[in-house]
């Protein structure tokens, strides 16, 4: 059985902390653990913002400038918003920020004993986070961010909330990869000689010259792959017998990773499905806990249900540019539910 970490033992391993220094290189014990244990998996894209952004001075350490790290540390972890939804997600409470506080200052001392300077913790800004320390690139985003990236073949991504890529600096003569956790909506920069391969969990997904989304969701880790322009073929790197899906505009398809097969291709409503890159929030039939589930990570704030089991319905609608008290007062007429929005969280009950 895979070994469960928790964020602060991953920012206070020392081969964890170079792995990601180094751009997390596949031939590594780490990337092992990346693929295969879900803990690692969920907790990179938050170690990784925070361990790379220690940046290297020349200047010599003293007691008096760590304790000015420490209480950088203790500012920016306690005005982070963090994803919480239910209790099955990762909810932060003040003995954990002194554990990923005291974890950071032994990753800082980790590093400056490396290199003989000390790191300076930078504010952590609610932007893309980057590192380019080595040979791959990769780029980040936090709850309730988004971005848009260009790579430099020319191909424009727009990355979601809670997602990450990563990609070498230099592409080769014969091929263009990147890999995704996440969501990423791709307009690839055509070149007929290196194809675009995205690789997300286990899937890879091939283009010349075209657009799609690719989106990795759920406990399980399934793939949704969404078309927009052109043509893609979509293909498990893990399966034996090489499953191959090619897809038309408008057409998606579903990777089920436990069942390890494709769902049926099917035909969908680009302005459903790709609304998030334009800024709008459109629900289509969507399951309550879905509808909540995804306002947590487009606002970048925990959402409790009082009493999930009595709140199962369904709802069609579209937001643009929208607060979110205003969308679930919309939301909250039509269902029958009231709700609570405090600093940084909100309670869902009913009427």
């Amino acid at each position: 059985m895979s070994k469960h970490y928790t964020l602060e033992e991953l920012i206070a391993d020392e081969s964890f902390i170079d792995w990601i220094r180094n751009g997390r290189p596949r031939e590594s014990y780490w990337y092992n653990e990346y693929l295969n244990n879900e803990s690692v998996k969920a907790h990179t894209a938050e170690a990784s913002r925070l361990i790379n952004s220690i940046l290297i001075r020349k200047e010599r350490i003293t007691p008096e400038r760590l304790q000015r790290l420490k209480e950088s540390i203790d500012r920016k972890i306690e005005s982070r918003s963090l994803y919480v939804h239910q209790s099955k997600s990762f909810k932060i409470t003040w003995y954990k920020k002194f554990s990923i506080a005291a974890a950071l200052v032994l990753t800082i001392l980790y590093v400056t004993y490396q290199s003989t300077d000390v790191d300076e913790i930078l504010a952590v800004e609610d932007t893309i986070v980057e590192n380019t320390s080595s040979e791959y690139i990769t780029k980040s985003t936090a709850s309730g961010e988004k971005h848009t990236i260009q790579l430099t073949d020319g191909t424009v991504v727009k990355l979601n909330s809670n997602s990450e890529i990563r990609y070498s600096k230099t592409f080769s003569d014969t091929t263009r990869v990147v890999e995704l956790t996440g969501e990423a909506f791709f307009e690839v920069k055509q070149d007929v000689h290196r194809p675009f391969i995205v690789i997300s969990n286990t899937i890879e997904i091939k283009a010349l010259g075209t657009s799609f989304n690719v989106r990795l969701t759920g406990k399980q880790k399934d793939v949704n792959v969404t078309l927009a322009t052109g043509k893609v073929e979509v293909s498990n790197s893990a399966s034996e017998s090489k499953q191959k899906v090619y897809l038309s505009p408008s057409q998606q398809v579903v990777y089920k990773s436990s069942k390890g097969e494709f769902s049926d291709v099917k035909q969908v409503n680009l302005g459903v499905a790709l609304a998030w890159k334009d800024g709008r929030i459109v629900f289509d039939r969507a399951e309550s806990i879905e509808v909540f589930s995804y306002l947590s990570e487009w606002y970048g704030i925990a959402i409790y249900q009082m009493d999930a089991n009595n709140q199962k319905w369904e709802y069609s609608g579209e937001f643009e540019g929208e607060s979110l008290e205003n969308v679930l007062s919309s939301i909250g007429y039509v269902e029958g539910f009231n709700y609570v929005i405090k600093k940084d969280s909100v309670l869902i009950y009913n009427d």
